[in-house]
């Protein structure tokens, strides 16, 4: 649970920068009016209007600061920032090192100056010999705490997954620095994000991109635990590396989560699907809409009794936010990209089969959001040809998890269970599936 004193200093941010919030509104009017008027700045502008931020043109110079204090970098490395769109949770801005460039005898005399320091065991600054590039990603509203998850996330995946993600090279949750928050500093992957790249992408790319992307899901699939959860903090760089131990997910509690969770235990989905049935009747009183959860029970049932919910199933690791922005991507020839990386494993666990096995709807269909559109065929003749190619690629039983009715409810159901009724699924939209699947499967026939 975040303290009370967290709390307060994100309440006093707020405070002391309401009346320059209320300058840069006026200042953001007059600029999106002028043509002159950068993407770059508009967006840092909007992001200082909503978020409460220092605009970039001067937080930059903090940022650099930072930079140069943690990487312990001496006055002859420059320092280039650029500003990178950010999320929900995190401003991010894009970093370069650059080395200043010496003549043959400058760069003898530093080898020369560096081997004499090691003999005499002096610690030296870093060297840095090639242009180098870094994210520093900032929360915006206080929550440091999340960044330690992120932290192991990256740490485990970069062990366990076979595609370049982002290394973490510092992170801190204290205010005590040049940019007066906690932040996360992490390698930045080569290239742009599949988003930039849109406009210059061709269908042939695109049937490319689709190929990359659906081996990537399913890679990332075949990796599994016995236990269910997420990366627990706690975890070393061995037991990361080689026996990860898995914390039980979560049980909300207000806006935030359990910050203290107890290590998870191997079971079947089934024995986790009705614990966190009974934990969201222990916490959220759900005697209010008891009928409700009384049919989320009975389906969670009935889908085992059916052997839609096999015993022997482990649980998969699953990204739970791949999309076009998260994944970064280079142009390679007139009918070819290359995915260079995967950035933004915040939302990374282990859990049941039918969430990993999730159709990337968001490759054909117009909603990225309505699983069912995964069924129909798309009437775009490039995005019929993307479904086609991940059909090919995924085979009949990723196929099975994909598009059966009953795990695209389990998945609803799901979300449910992990988030609580109304976070991300609201009470109409699970009743029109439980709909969905009684009418598939009615109780009587099942029990």
């Amino acid at each position: 649970m975040n303290s009370p004193k967290l709390l307060s200093q994100c309440d006093s941010l707020q405070s002391e920068r309401w009346n320059e919030i209320q300058l840069e509104v006026e200042n953001v009017s007059a600029s999106v009016e002028d043509d002159s008027c950068s993407v770059a700045s508009y967006d840092s502008k909007a992001s200082t209007i909503n978020n409460g931020h220092e605009s970039f043109e001067t937080f930059q110079h903090k940022v650099k600061d930072l930079v140069r204090s943690v990487l312990m970098l001496s006055d002859e490395y420059t320092i280039e920032t650029d500003y990178i769109r950010g999320g929900s949770f995190n401003r991010v801005v894009g970093i370069t090192i650059i080395p200043a460039e010496s003549d043959s005898a400058t760069i003898a005399w530093k080898k020369f100056k560096s081997v004499f320091q090691k003999a005499l065991g002096h610690s030296s600054k870093q060297k840095i010999s090639a242009p180098s590039g870094y994210v520093l990603r900032i929360p915006r509203r206080c929550h440091t705490e999340a960044f330690e998850q992120d932290r192991v996330n990256l740490e485990f995946v970069s062990h366990q997954v076979p595609y370049p993600v982002p290394r973490v090279v510092a992170h801190s949750q204290e205010s005590q620095n040049p940019i007066g928050t906690g932040y996360l500093l992490q390698t930045r992957i080569a290239g742009q994000s599949l988003t930039d790249l849109f406009p210059s992408l061709n269908a042939a790319h695109w049937r490319s991109a689709t190929r990359q992307i659906t081996q990537i899901m399913m890679d990332i699939g075949k990796i599994t635990n016995p236990c269910p959860g997420l990366i627990d903090t706690r975890n070393t760089t061995n037991k990361l590396k080689h026996n990860v131990r898995i914390a039980a997910f979560p049980i909300m509690t207000g806006d935030f989560f359990d910050t203290d969770p107890t290590l998870s235990k191997p079971q079947t989905t089934y024995e986790l699907l009705m614990e966190m049935f009974r934990q969201q009747q222990e916490n959220y009183g759900i005697e209010s809409d008891m009928p409700t959860w009384e049919r989320v029970q009975l389906v969670i049932t009935q889908m085992h009794n059916l052997g839609l919910l096999p015993d022997e199933d482990h649980f998969h690791l699953v990204h739970l936010d791949i999309a076009f922005r998260n994944l970064m991507a280079t142009i390679t020839s007139d009918t070819e990209v290359q995915i260079t990386g995967i950035i933004d494993w915040d939302e990374t666990e282990f859990a049941p089969k039918f969430v990993s096995h999730k159709a990337p709807i968001f490759l054909w269909a117009k909603s990225h959001w309505d699983e069912e559109q995964a069924l129909e065929d798309p009437e775009d003749l490039e995005d019929g040809e993307n479904k086609k190619i991940f059909e090919q690629m995924a085979g009949p039983e990723y196929l099975k998890y994909a598009y059966g009715l009953e795990y695209i409810v389990a998945r609803v159901i799901w979300q449910v269970l992990r988030y609580g009724m109304g976070e991300r699924i609201t009470r109409e939209h699970l009743i029109e599936y439980l709909d969905k699947f009684e009418k598939l499967h009615p109780p009587e026939a099942s029990s």
